[in-house]
């Protein structure tokens, strides 16, 4: 994977992160602990799911020949993101209870 991936796939998920933090302390403020933890493990099981069924229907539309790598990225890229997204609300539950 070329630098400039990796960098724009960190850059990306960092913002995610800020975003979900920001939003999970702003918006849930004053909602219960357990609707947050609720909507985290919500998110946390689509994270888990959603990119690998985005892979198969990205390989499988790949044209014959092409380099699994090309379908790879995408699926990496919303892992990534959702993944941050979940750590954000993770975090500001932590802030909240600790």
């Amino acid at each position: 994977m070329p630098f400039f991936l990796v960098f724009v796939f960190l850059m990306m998920s960092g913002i995610a992160f800020v975003f979900a933090w920001f939003f999970a302390e702003v918006v849930f403020r004053d909602s219960p602990d357990r609707s947050l933890q609720r909507f985290r493990n919500g998110l946390a099981l689509f994270t888990l799911v959603f990119p690998n069924v985005s892979f198969g229907l990205y390989y499988a539309s790949l044209p014959e020949g092409e380099s699994w790598v090309t379908a790879f990225y995408p699926a990496l890229w919303i892992f990534m993101v959702l993944g941050a997204i979940v750590l954000g609300v993770t975090v500001a539950l932590f802030r909240r209870n600790g």
